[in-house]
């Protein structure tokens, strides 16, 4: 299976998808970029990240937020 290789925005618009609460941000996602946090491939201007690699780094650096806030909703507020 080929792996997922999208832009920082394709990347980031799957994130909200996937976690409309999500805190990621486009900012930080380039930050982690140019620290070498997670491998990208660079072609020309453009840099390409494995979006299954980025879960995965994503996910060993998280904890459970529900636990703390409760769930979010659809439209990505909060519950109260």
């Amino acid at each position: 299976m080929a792996p997922k290789m999208r832009t920082v925005k394709q990347a980031m618009e799957e994130l909200k998808r996937l976690d409309p609460c999500t805190a990621m941000t486009e900012r930080a996602l380039r930050r982690m970029i140019t620290e070498n946090d997670i491998p990208y491939i660079a072609i020309g201007r453009k840099k390409l990240l494995n979006f299954d690699l980025l879960l995965a780094k994503l996910a060993g650096n998280t904890y459970n937020i529900d636990a703390v806030r409760g769930p979010c909703k659809e439209d990505g507020s909060w519950h109260q």
